[in-house]
């Protein structure tokens, strides 16, 4: 299986089984960790299984929770990363301060820029995910659709 199908498979084909059993189980709400796609020329030729993939959870999302689905769009999540057992890197010493130094350019605008907006759209905590996550499966006043990354910044 080719690296492109592969990735596909993961972020497209699994992830709508798992949309479809749940609605089919009567879950009345659904959450989808999706992917903030940066606007560049060529991404989807290198990136193709992923953003593909994204792209059919996404609609199966839609069509399968048009009154209770929500898909997160999160840039670069930052937190600890564990290397080994012996080996954790706190990516929160390089994205925090990058997060702070955004918050004051009108980085949702200039994120659109093709090339470069993608180094202006601000990175994320794991712990602002979680909770943007946990409260749109919970509260039904988190109206369905996408939360971006701005969105996700005020949890």
């Amino acid at each position: 299986m080719s690296l492109v199908r592969n990735v596909a498979q993961t972020n497209g084909v699994a992830n709508v089984a798992a949309i479809e059993a749940a609605s089919q189980a009567g879950i009345p709400r659904f959450v989808f960790i999706s992917a903030a796609i940066p606007n560049i020329p060529g991404l989807e030729y290198l990136l193709g299984g992923y953003v593909n993939g994204k792209r059919m959870a996404e609609e199966a999302l839609q069509s399968h929770y048009p009154q209770g689905g929500v898909a997160l769009r999160p840039g670069a999540i930052y937190g600890n990363r564990v290397i080994s057992s012996s080996l954790t890197l706190p990516l929160q010493y390089v994205f925090q301060p990058l997060e702070a130094l955004l918050a004051h350019l009108p980085s949702r605008q200039l994120s659109q820029l093709p090339l470069l907006g993608a180094a202006l759209t601000p990175p994320l905590p794991v712990q602002a995910v979680a909770r943007a996550a946990v409260k749109a499966a919970t509260d039904s006043n988190v109206a369905p659709g996408i939360l971006d990354v701005w969105d996700i910044q005020q949890y």
